[in-house]
């Protein structure tokens, strides 16, 4: 995706059963130009309230994101979304 259109066009996809989002960065660092983040994302999904830990690493070249890669336990994101429990 790119650019704010491009993240709004991912999050259409789920319709609006997504209604709130808040990132909790704990954090921040970088190496070797990638900005490496640990963060609570807060998520509120088809009225179900949940939090997910998620790591995230984005290269970062002539001060733009290049590429954008997250890890997290896709159990505790289907949890916190009311799927699973």
């Amino acid at each position: 995706m790119v650019g704010p259109q491009g993240m709004l066009a991912h999050t259409a996809r789920l319709g609006n059963k997504l209604s709130a989002v808040k990132f909790t960065v704990r954090n921040i660092g970088v190496v070797n130009g990638t900005v490496m983040t640990e963060r609570i994302d807060h998520i509120k999904f088809n009225g179900v309230q949940g939090a997910v830990p998620v790591f995230g690493a984005m290269v970062i070249e002539n001060g733009k994101i290049q590429q954008w890669r997250e890890y997290f336990d896709h159990h505790q994101m289907l949890s916190a979304m009311g799927f699973v429990k």
